[in-house]
C-alpha cells in the first residue's frame, strides 16, 4: 500500500484471521467443546482471540478447518 493517500481506506478493511490464529482458535475449541461446535462457539472464540466482532467468512473458514479434523457442525 502506498504510504499516502490511502488511510481512510486502510482503517475501512476488514482484518483478517492470520493462520496462527486460525490454529490458536481451532486448538481451543477442539480442546475445551466437545461436538458438535456451533457458530456460536466459534464466533465467541474468534472475540475472545481478536478482541474483534467475527466476520461470516472468518466463523465459516474455522468452521472448515474443523469439518476437515472431523469435527462437525452444531
Amino acid at each position: 500500500m502506498p504510504s499516502t493517500g490511502y488511510v481512510a481506506l486502510a482503517a475501512l478493511s476488514r482484518r483478517r484471521l492470520s493462520d496462527d490464529e486460525i490454529t490458536a482458535i481451532t486448538s481451543e475449541l477442539i480442546l475445551r467443546l466437545r461436538c458438535p461446535i456451533s457458530t456460536a462457539d466459534v464466533g465467541m472464540h474468534i472475540n475472545r482471540v481478536t478482541d474483534d466482532m467475527p466476520s461470516p467468512d472468518d466463523v465459516e473458514l474455522i468452521q472448515r478447518r474443523l469439518e476437515a479434523i472431523g469435527y462437525v457442525r452444531g
